[in-house]
């Protein structure tokens, strides 16, 4: 599966070492994520490269970059939005392009205005679906919203690489590339974010009719914690009963009796439409 991811990547590096002018460079980086979005290899690749950055234990997952290229000055990021959750508003100095990875997410631009509060006007919001990919080339004031009950996941392409870590490293920083309004929401985002992230793995997986994401399922199965573990089960009874009955027979051995003779009964029920 990662050969999907590092082709992609091959594309973004060819694109952005061009000789063309920035802003084309920008949208041709556009057109490829729209099209690696419309490829399920490449979905599978990029959420294989996120689990693979996870500790078994997952307690100390950051989130960290997919993927970044100190040459180039960009990296990929993978953000996980839960739901009905909203960042303030903020403002990026530098190209960045995204794209809806699943769900879909509402954006929210604004405009400075002195006569309101909080300085800022909304101008005007609307709603992005799975596979639609955007892009910022000059400042905007913008916020990300997930509108539904649901998780939801963006892939980003950020550049200003190394004066996006220079902005962490000194605060206040003249040639900071982002910008919040009043300031970022510390820790939300983070908040639960391994879990979420599997949980969001798991609604995409399930989708997908390709052995990869089997593989995939087992792997969110042995990363989450029990409620991962049961969505995984859930999600595979309608893929490959023998594989989910087997889960359950596992996590049935987490209890003690009569819940530990319960699941294993269950699991007896689950297998047994294919048996017949």
């Amino acid at each position: 599966m990662s050969n999907h991811f590092d082709s992609f990547i091959n594309s973004v590096n060819d694109c952005l070492r061009s000789d063309a002018r920035e802003h084309t460079r920008v949208l041709a980086v556009r057109q490829l994520l729209a099209d690696a979005l419309g490829q399920e290899d490449f979905i599978l690749a990029c959420l294989e490269r996120v689990m693979d950055s996870m500790d078994p234990s997952v307690r100390t997952w950051n989130n960290p970059p997919l993927f970044s290229n100190v040459d180039l000055d960009y990296s990929i990021r993978m953000i996980y939005w839960p739901t009905n959750y909203s960042n303030n508003p903020h403002q990026h100095n530098s190209w960045t392009v995204t794209g809806v990875f699943h769900n879909e997410l509402k954006v929210t631009i604004f405009v400075p205005d002195n006569s309101t509060e909080s300085g800022l006007r909304n101008e005007k919001s609307f709603v992005c679906g799975r596979g639609e990919v955007g892009y910022i080339y000059s400042p905007c004031i913008h916020s990300i919203t997930n509108p539904t009950d649901l998780p939801s996941v963006s892939l980003h392409i950020f550049s200003a690489l190394q004066a996006n870590a220079l902005a962490q490293i000194w605060e206040g920083n003249e040639s900071k590339q982002t910008i919040w309004y009043p300031s970022p929401l510390k820790g939300e985002i983070l908040k639960s974010g391994a879990q979420r992230a599997l949980l969001a793995h798991i609604e995409i997986l399930k989708c997908i009719q390709l052995p990869g994401s089997l593989t995939l399922l087992d792997g969110v199965f042995e990363l989450g914690d029990l409620s991962v573990k049961l969505a995984t089960i859930k999600a595979l009874c309608g893929l490959d009963a023998e594989r989910a009955a087997r889960k359950l027979s596992t996590v049935s051995a987490l209890y003690s009796e009569p819940l530990r003779s319960e699941l294993k009964d269950l699991s007896q029920r689950v297998l047994a439409p294919t048996k017949e």
